[in-house]
């Protein structure tokens, strides 16, 4: 039986370890903090990462959890709709619920160890596979593929949170330096999301202050995004900043891979962060189920690099066109204007 160390229990190295075969690999996932506590907002499921909850045996559960959505729509300052959105279908999926469905989804046989790893020097043993799964700030992508691939800083805080109320799209908001967005959550809740430029210093106050300065960095939007904002709690909500991870030209290197935000955290724009994760760990499970290691991380590196990279860069660019400054987002309204909708509802209802 071969031997394989999962770093990282988070959304990718439990979906990857629940995909392994027992029968084949013995597997130690390993998490340095197993106690953390997930924020309660929900995230995109697109159908290709809902195929891939179908291959872990978890699909079902997962669709009766999460409402969906297949419109939306995109607002300027003024609340005028400049852009419409729809065309996929989405499942929006509590966080807390999917980490508790791919946890249940672990077999009892997969060995946990709480431990901090910096370096595969650090598991012992010689483990026949070695996966990255410890998110944007990997450890072990920073030792194996070297300094330059520590985390970069974004000029972003994120506040986010569920509230009390209802929508049944998904509408985002852009302006100078900011976006804002609500989407369905449950019957009588809804996710509402903040990203703007930000010092260090906003995050000194904890989520409280960082709720304050959001505040007033949308005093100016339209009444509903300061609504949402005026109802949303501390207890509620998260605040930090914005990292992501650099362009690497492989995600593999000898017998360690990478996977999930330590291959390719990414701006939260395309709402695909948790689905490149939940797809990577399936590619590389099922793979490393039916070949040799070697044909196994060549088919993984093949499959998964050039989407994943290709998403990571799209995810950028509608950020920076999201939050450009005022003169040159009236240009962007003027061209968006073929994919306007053609009439705008209110996005929110009685939050509260």
């Amino acid at each position: 039986m071969q031997r394989i160390s999962i770093v990282g229990g988070g959304i990718a190295g439990l979906a990857l370890a629940a995909v392994l075969d027992p029968d084949r690999w013995r597997v130690t996932l390993l998490e340095e903090r197993p106690d953390r506590t997930e924020a309660g907002t929900s995230l995109g499921m697109f159908p290709d990462a809902m195929r891939a909850l179908d291959v872990i045996g978890i699909g079902a559960p997962a669709r009766e959890a999460a409402p969906h959505l297949s419109t939306g729509e995109v607002r300027n300052t003024a609340g005028e709709a400049i852009a419409g959105l729809g065309g996929a279908r989405v499942w929006l999926l509590p966080r807390p619920t999917l980490v508790g469905l791919l946890d249940a989804a672990v077999p009892d046989s997969v060995r946990r160890v709480t431990r901090k790893v910096t370096a595969p020097g650090d598991l012992g043993g010689h483990p026949d596979v070695v996966v990255g799964a410890d998110g944007v700030h990997s450890a072990l992508r920073r030792s194996v593929w070297g300094g330059s691939t520590a985390a970069r800083r974004s000029r972003y805080v994120v506040v986010r949170g569920v509230i009390g109320g209802e929508t049944d799209r998904l509408v985002e908001h852009w302006g100078p330096g900011a976006m804002f967005g609500t989407t369905p959550h449950s019957l009588g809740r809804l996710n509402w999301f903040a990203a703007f430029e930000a010092g260090d210093d906003v995050l000194d106050g904890g989520v409280a202050g960082a709720l304050q300065e959001a505040r007033e960095w949308y005093a100016r939007f339209p009444g509903g995004v300061r609504g949402v904002l005026a109802t949303a709690r501390p207890d509620d909500s998260l605040a930090q900043r914005l990292w992501t991870a650099p362009p690497v030209a492989r995600y593999v290197q000898g017998r360690v891979v990478l996977v999930g935000d330590a291959a390719h955290a990414m701006t939260p724009n395309l709402g695909r962060g948790a689905c490149t994760s939940i797809e990577d760990a399936v590619t590389l499970g099922t793979a490393l189920n039916r070949m040799p290691v070697g044909r196994a991380l060549a088919r993984y590196q093949l499959r998964r690099w050039a989407p994943t990279q290709a998403t990571r860069c799209g995810a950028a660019a509608v950020m920076a066109v999201a939050t450009l400054e005022q003169r040159r987002a009236r240009l962007r309204d003027v061209a968006l204007r073929p994919v306007r909708p053609r009439a705008t509802a209110p996005s929110v209802v009685s939050p509260g």
